[in-house]
């Protein structure tokens, strides 16, 4: 006896009374469904696994690209503010606050206890 092969098209094409009615009628199309059923709830079963799966993958991406970024910037914010051409030092004995007042300072500009 030949197998039926009209599952496929039943289950797409056919309205559901229809597809019900076949499979009431076709024991080879009932085994199909079935198989597809198991298939249904073992794609259900593993679905939460996956996405906490996929879930780990992007939070591990999102903090690589998090912590690249920062470095980034913070490279590139350390590259302006020390390789500028106006950079100076403003803890020189000639711009001393302490100075100014009429204390004793050494040559960095600090109070000189000495």
């Amino acid at each position: 006896m030949k197998k039926c092969d009209k599952y496929e098209a039943y289950f797409l094409f056919r309205s559901e009374d229809e597809f019900d009615k076949h499979l009431g009628e076709c024991e080879d199309c009932r085994s199909e469904h079935a198989k597809m059923q198991k298939v249904a709830s073992l794609v259900k079963e593993v679905k939460p696994v996956y996405r906490k799966r996929m879930n780990q993958k992007f939070m591990a991406k999102a903090a690589c690209i998090s912590a690249l970024m920062m470095f980034t910037f913070s490279f590139a914010a350390f590259n302006y503010v020390y390789n500028t051409s106006d950079y100076k030092c403003i803890s020189c004995a000639e711009d001393s606050v302490i100075d100014d007042l009429g204390l004793p300072v050494d040559q960095y500009g600090l109070l000189d206890i000495n």
